[in-house]
């Protein structure tokens, strides 16, 4: 009986802290994670991983425009394209934007 208790007791404690815990960002699953972008000019569609989204917004100098897209490979490389899940997109430009504002100051580089 003892052990069934305490067994509930680990499962229920572990089940809050899987639950409550602040998600990371950067978490092997989450970079993992497949978005499908859309082509703004062509309406064509594909995806990528969020990590390579993300290195590929990370190497752009200054603080990202989030009316500017990754480059569309159906439209002759142009920033076009954009995640068709709702909210990704500002999501990840605010964040990427927050930390580098830390990084370089209010003002940028």
């Amino acid at each position: 009986m003892l052990v069934t208790v305490v067994a509930l007791a680990l499962a229920t404690l572990a089940t809050v802290r899987f639950v409550t815990r602040p998600s990371d960002p950067y978490a092997r699953e989450r970079m993992s994670e497949m978005i499908e972008l859309r082509c703004a000019e062509t309406g064509r569609t594909w995806t990528m991983t969020r990590g390579l989204m993300e290195a590929q917004l990370r190497i752009r100098a200054g603080k990202l425009d989030a009316d500017e897209g990754l480059e569309s490979q159906f439209a002759e490389g142009r920033r076009t394209a954009f995640p068709t899940k709702a909210g990704v997109w500002e999501e990840t430009i605010l964040r990427i934007n927050t930390e580098k504002s830390l990084l370089t100051g209010p003002e940028g580089p």
